[in-house]
């Protein structure tokens, strides 16, 4: 049985690190009455005897990873920025902020490097706006060629080296900062 127990951490930062497609909520799966993680547009479609066949065909994860895109296109947060709007996802951000200063906790939202060129927009120029701390690790995906950023030639999110360089820019930037000096 497992048994919870309530550890007392009183953390000197709290981190978001996030990635762009973070920011794309159509990505949010829920779950199908199988209890099977599935997109929210094609979860009803799924809850039918013909998700069932397509699951037991293994072509459900296809139509999950590509039918909404055909369903509708996916809301980024850039365009909504870009007109002065605040998108649900933003809001995270916003809430994330505002419960780590309500409880006294330092925290900062970590923008992870890319292999794209401006992956973030104007999403830095916002949070700088509304006095959010942010830091920005888009340069340390240039340190690497494209076949050492990726965990595989399958699998383009970053390998164990990129993952280390995140690491140790983080420490870096906890270094030196004055609040976390005792």
């Amino acid at each position: 049985m497992l048994q919870h127990r309530i550890v007392n951490i009183q953390p000197d930062l709290v981190v978001m690190a996030i990635i762009p497609p973070d920011l794309n909520l159509d990505r949010t799966p829920t779950i199908d009455s199988a209890g099977y993680l599935v997109g929210q547009k094609i979860a009803s479609l799924l809850d039918s005897p013909l998700g069932e066949a397509l699951r037991g065909i293994r072509l459900l994860y296809v139509l999950r990873d590509i039918g909404p895109r055909w369903v509708s296109p996916p809301q980024y947060l850039d365009p909504l920025l870009s007109r002065g709007e605040i998108s649900d996802s933003y809001r995270y951000i916003q809430q994330f902020n505002e419960t780590a200063n309500q409880y006294g906790f330092s925290s900062v939202i970590a923008f992870l490097p890319r292999m794209e060129e401006n992956a973030w927009g104007p999403l830095p120029d916002r949070l700088t706006q509304d006095g959010i701390r942010h830091l920005d690790l888009s340069f340390l995906g240039k340190e690497f060629t494209t076949g050492e950023y990726m965990a595989s030639r399958f699998d383009r999110h970053p390998s164990p080296a990129v993952h280390r360089r995140i690491g140790e820019a983080l420490a870096l930037y906890v270094e030196n900062q004055p609040e976390f000096l005792r």
